[in-house]
């Protein structure tokens, strides 16, 4: 007897693709319905964005893979795609043991297109080229340039279509099956899918008719359907006029007179239309000191004194500052006698010289006791007010409690000081 071998056929599955769900910019579900027929089976879904194909030899990507057992019956299956591009269409097939459901169609939502703004180039005296660049929004989009010397900009230029950047650009593609029910939509331009989610974007516009020597600011603004965005401030600043006279200047005026105190300074400037002075001391302006004349005082003495000018230079208002000067106290003005002749009744007599030929010597003439290891003592003091380059005799009383601590003394000599000036004299006291 003779056996015989029966042959089956494997059971081709049945595999359906379902609606796409949830979309969002950068995501969506894909559903599909798979009815073993009596064979387990793997299957997974296909998808790539316009730009792509599903064939079998192209590159494509896979989402929700998974396996049936033969008794499984019809199933539904679903897969949720994740970092998908915004307004992006994408074709989707559901594969399951080599059987392909027939391809759909899908597109993300789209967004507010993304601006950014380099900074310009190619810029003279009354132009310049602004660039914009961003990310593509996936559906129709212009844009235009904002410019301006403040940032409420006030002039624009024409509006552009948004166009893909240079590297994006693909061979023409098949022409797509129908789009599935709203709100999918499978749109093209002539070189990419519109909406191609990492595609940049990047276009420039001309500015004339600027100012020289000024500065703008300039911005990019993108539209579409789903709303309006800026991108941040960008400032230039155009060349001066090559054909422009120079500006007006004012060299700073200088300080005539010795920096002493009880000296003037004067502020000297050759410019003839000075309308306001003021003095600085140490940078800070000195209260009701607004004349070409400054008397140094006590309260200069140790500072940084300077002059300030406003002027007119062509019917320009300028402002200069003179290099300032260190003010210092007289030198030591008053010479004192070396020796003395104390009278009984205590009065001595020293002979003081003003050397000074520009001021007079005022101040308080002491004598001074040395006492060893000890400060001095004041004995007496007497004021004085001499005239420059004169001579005078001074007289000094010592008490009684002077002459006795003067008695005392190892040695009859005394110290004579002028608080104005002047190195100490010791005296040598006669009998």
């Amino acid at each position: 007897m003779a056996l015989l071998t029966a042959h089956v056929a494997a059971a081709t599955p049945i595999v359906t693709l379902g609606a796409v769900t949830d979309a969002t910019p950068h995501g969506a579900t894909l559903h599909g319905t798979i009815d073993p027929q009596g064979e387990a089976v793997s299957y997974a879904f296909e998808y790539v964005d316009g730009n792509g194909r599903l064939d079998s030899w192209a590159p494509h990507e896979t989402a929700g893979a998974g396996t049936l057992r033969a008794d499984a019956g019809p199933t539904d299956v679903s897969a949720t795609l994740t970092g998908l591009g915004a307004g992006t269409p994408y074709f989707v097939l559901l594969e399951a043991n080599g059987v392909d459901s027939q391809q759909g169609v899908f597109g993300t939502q789209p967004v507010l297109p993304g601006t950014s703004i380099r900074p310009p180039t190619q810029v003279t005296d009354t132009s310049a080229f602004v660039h914009g660049s961003g990310g593509l929004s996936g559906i129709p989009t212009d844009f235009h340039f904002e410019y301006g010397t403040t940032t409420s900009y006030g002039t624009t230029t024409l509006s552009q279509e948004m166009v893909p950047a240079p590297n994006c650009s693909v061979d023409p593609l098949p022409t797509p099956p129908p789009p599935m029910p709203p709100p999918y939509q499978y749109t093209s331009s002539m070189d990419c899918w519109v909406g191609e989610s990492d595609a940049a974007w990047g276009s420039g516009a001309e500015l004339d008719g600027l100012q020289p020597g000024t500065t703008y600011h300039v911005r990019v603004v993108a539209h579409n359907a789903v709303g309006t965005s800026y991108s941040a401030d960008e400032t230039f600043t155009t060349l001066p006029d090559p054909n422009a006279p120079a500006p007006p200047s004012l060299d700073k005026p200088t300080l005539a007179g010795r920096a002493l105190v009880g000296d003037t300074l004067v502020c000297q400037s050759d410019v003839a239309f000075v309308y306001d002075w003021a003095w600085l001391r140490d940078g800070v302006p000195i209260p009701h000191a607004t004349s070409a004349r400054h008397a140094l005082g006590p309260a200069d003495a140790g500072h940084r004194i300077a002059c300030r000018i406003d002027a007119f230079v062509d019917y320009v208002e300028l402002t200069a500052v003179s290099d300032d000067r260190l003010v210092g106290r007289p030198v030591p003005m008053a010479a004192i006698s070396q020796r003395a002749h104390v009278a009984a009744d205590g009065l001595l007599v020293l002979h003081v010289t003003c050397r000074s030929h520009s001021h007079g010597c005022r101040g308080v003439l002491a004598l001074r006791l040395p006492r060893p290891g000890q400060r001095m003592l004041t004995l007496a003091h007497a004021r004085i007010a001499l005239a420059a380059g004169s001579r005078a005799s001074v007289r000094l009383r010592l008490n009684r409690a002077g002459m006795r601590l003067l008695d005392a003394a190892p040695s009859r000599r005394l110290h004579a000081e002028a608080d104005l000036g002047g190195s100490p004299s010791e005296l040598t006291l006669g009998a």
